[in-house]
């Protein structure tokens, strides 16, 4: 039984993440849209607000002054009657009227699933505006119930993004410290002191997730960039181009005793 225990910690701590984006967040599981347009109404409630805030600066010396702000704020919410997060054993189903329902054989077939949708907004910026862009996301999800103990869903998101650059200042950029989704050029000469830039990102993604009474097991995979985009700042540049971007995430809950 140790063995079996030892065995699931370890698949538990092999997880891997990635944002559509490129963000940088200390706490990557804070911002579950950006990983995984499934993950919208992956919750356990009926709405998901969450707001994110952070300062960087640069300590290479060769990149001067160099800081970025980095905000992000998403919403998500689930529609029509829904069930609670999907992982609990009798997987109750709750709507609007707070009515719960533990038989699952008694729920009918529209019952056993709900649409969620989402909305992210995701900003960073230099202090002296070297950099300024904004990224507006907007994902659909539809999670559904086959079983009494499995469950899956799957999920889009269309990301409208947005870049400017200001090299007036003379100042210079860490991309280190940067939130990513653009590219540019240190060239002085072959680049120009401002550009800007506009694209949009498609992403989708999945999930499966089975629970019995002593263990919960999820496995989620997202394919971001679907199209390529071209995110670059710079004139007449068609390289390069955003890639795909495979992310895997998993869940694994261990039920030891009551």
């Amino acid at each position: 039984m140790k063995k079996i225990y030892s065995i699931a910690i370890l698949i538990l701590l092999y997880k891997t993440a990635a944002f559509s984006q490129n963000a940088r967040f200390s706490q990557i599981w804070t911002a579950p849209i950006q990983y995984n347009a499934a993950l919208t109404g992956r919750f356990d409630g009926s709405t998901r607000v969450t707001e994110l805030i952070s300062w960087q600066k640069s300590n290479d010396p060769s990149k001067g002054r160099c800081e970025i702000n980095h905000n992000n704020f998403s919403i998500d919410f689930k529609l029509g009657k829904y069930r609670n997060y999907g992982d609990d054993k009798d997987l109750n189903l709750k709507g609007s009227s707070g009515e719960l329902t533990k038989d699952v054989s008694n729920i009918s077939k529209k019952n056993k699933g709900y649409w969620a949708v989402g909305f992210d907004y995701y900003n960073y910026h230099g202090v002296k505006k070297v950099i300024n862009t904004n990224f507006y996301s907007f994902s659909l999800a539809r999670h559904y119930n086959s079983k009494s103990n499995k469950y899956y869903g799957f999920g889009t998101q269309v990301t409208s993004a947005e870049g400017q650059l200001n090299r007036t200042g003379h100042l210079y950029l860490d991309k280190e410290i940067m939130g990513g989704g653009f590219h540019f050029n240190d060239n002085y000469i072959n680049n120009p002191k401002y550009f800007s830039k506009n694209y949009t990102d498609v992403n989708v993604g999945m999930y499966y997730g089975m629970v019995t009474e002593p263990i919960l097991f999820e496995l989620g995979f997202a394919m971001n960039h679907l199209f390529y985009p071209n995110n670059s700042l710079k004139v007449n540049d068609d390289e390069p181009k955003l890639r795909h971007r495979i992310t895997a995430n998993s869940i694994l809950r261990l039920k030891l005793n009551n």
